[in-house]
């Protein structure tokens, strides 16, 4: 039961993304476009998935390729997108197994970026905050993981600071002395 709330909470991430997306003009008018925005980047576009009726799907099937493959073995399909948490400590590692995998079967990676400790959890620990991010703290990590993810040549929809607007992250804008405005700062 928790993984399919979690799935759904997932794919509903996925559905808003792809309507600010539209709404913004970044997001292609069909899916069958190049999912890369000449607007903001200049290298030359990838595959996307395959339509499917006009439609494109995606799952959180868990977190390794073994999960993934279990998913997609008991639906007896793939979907175009598989999504994954990344975690900035504790595993701040590129997830280079997920990513292979889904190249390999032409599926676009979907990152849930998480700025904080996968195995401590901390939501007061303001080595997460907007403030250390804003600082500069996270200079070095995020610009070698934008570079993995550049060198990938993988689709790879990557979403930081989900549900920032909750209670429950060291990014929520209720904790470390975050706000509105500095969520917006980090972000960029």
């Amino acid at each position: 039961m928790k993984r399919l709330i979690t799935a759904t909470l997932a794919i509903f991430g996925i559905f808003v993304l792809i309507f600010l997306l539209r709404a913004t003009d970044i997001y292609p008018k069909r899916l069958s476009q190049n999912l890369v925005s000449e607007k903001l980047v200049s290298r030359p576009p990838l595959s996307v998935p395959a339509e499917q009726n006009g439609m494109v799907w995606g799952a959180y099937p868990g977190s390794t390729v073994e999960q993934k493959k279990e998913f997609e073995e008991k639906i007896g399909s793939k979907p175009d997108m598989i999504a994954s948490f990344v975690f900035w400590s504790g595993e701040n590692g590129f997830p280079t197994e997920i990513v292979n995998e889904a190249k390999a079967n032409n599926q676009t990676s979907v990152f849930y970026w998480e700025s904080r400790d996968k195995i401590a959890r901390n939501l007061n620990d303001k080595k997460y905050s907007y403030d250390a991010i804003i600082g500069g703290e996270w200079d070095d990590y995020i610009n070698s993981f934008g570079k993995l993810i550049e060198h990938s040549g993988q689709n790879i929809i990557l979403i930081p600071f989900i549900e920032m607007n909750g209670n429950w992250y060291p990014w929520s804008i209720t904790k470390n002395n975050n706000s509105a405005q500095k969520h917006i700062l980090a972000y960029r």
